[in-house]
């Protein structure tokens, strides 16, 4: 039998989702200044969107107000 394409993919994606969630040992560490870290990229990327929201403003209420009015008609 031959099997198709898309099926094919879809059994390797499945696999390679397998893969990589199966549990390993890390040997890792933690540095204690991790945590200060991964507090700063949170508020980079919360401000970050801030700006972006604050930047692109007028142009989101043009959109949302142009959709309103369609639905309006």
């Amino acid at each position: 039998m031959r099997t198709s394409g898309r099926k094919v993919a879809a059994i390797a994606v499945i696999l390679l989702c397998i893969c990589i969630t199966l549990p390993r040992k890390a040997l890792a560490y933690l540095d204690p200044g991790t945590g200060s870290y991964l507090f700063q990229v949170l508020i980079a990327v919360g401000l970050g969107a801030i700006f972006m929201v604050k930047t692109y403003w007028s142009r989101i209420k043009q959109f949302l107000s142009k959709k309103r009015e369609q639905d309006d008609k």
